[in-house]
């Protein structure tokens, strides 16, 4: 699994994710990559498929099924994809184009960001070090679009980048935060400070 123009080779296990709707999501994403950077897929695509937001990567869900993709590994390879089409989107300023989503040069007003809650499990992200990361997040996009933020951010907060944001890493520790729902909020918060930074602080 190197190419993200490629569609990989997951594991198949008993109860997995549903093949084809991982199928169909990747070949979506194939075809955002290639039309950003002009590289040629490396996957044979399917006549009218079209583009797809870091949004829309970052909040996939799929039907576990008998025989289904490995989880994990599909949850790794998205996650990658939605960073990698966030950073492109950040570049352009296009929010997904395709053949039936076209740019918009004024996006929507970002609705208000809510403090996320997370569900504890038994080996996930440090929980200290995720809040303190997302706290610098509420309080970069508060600062830069003039909005209430919803939770205080401790004295000394300072703030982040959205390169930051998508290349965050964390310890894995007993009783941590939920990986897959923290990567997503991430992803999401990671979009959301690229536009204020590609409309200079002003959304």
């Amino acid at each position: 699994m190197n190419s993200p123009l490629a569609v990989p080779d997951f594991d198949i296990i008993l109860r997995g994710y549903d093949r084809v709707q991982v199928t169909d999501l990747l070949h979506r994403a194939i075809v955002t990559l290639a039309a950003g950077t002009g590289e040629r897929p490396r996957a044979e695509i399917p006549a009218g498929t079209t583009a797809v937001t870091a949004a829309e990567l970052a909040s996939a869900r799929f039907d576990v099924v008998l025989r289904g993709y490995d989880r994990t590994q599909v949850a790794g390879w998205i996650e990658d994809l939605a960073r990698d089409i966030a950073l492109l989107e950040a570049r352009t300023g296009n929010t997904g184009a395709g053949p039936d989503r076209p740019a918009r040069d004024l996006p929507a007003p970002e609705s208000p960001v809510e403090p996320p809650r997370f569900d504890v499990v038994l080996r996930g992200y440090d929980r200290v070090q995720v809040s303190g990361i997302i706290d610098r997040a509420l309080a970069t996009l508060t600062a830069r679009t003039g909005t209430a933020s919803p939770v205080e951010a401790p004295a000394g907060t300072t703030a982040v980048t959205a390169a930051e944001l998508a290349s965050a890493r964390f310890d894995v520790v007993l009783r941590g935060y939920d990986r897959v729902q923290v990567d997503a909020v991430l992803d999401d918060l990671a979009q959301r400070v690229a536009r204020s930074e590609e409309r200079g602080g002003r959304e």
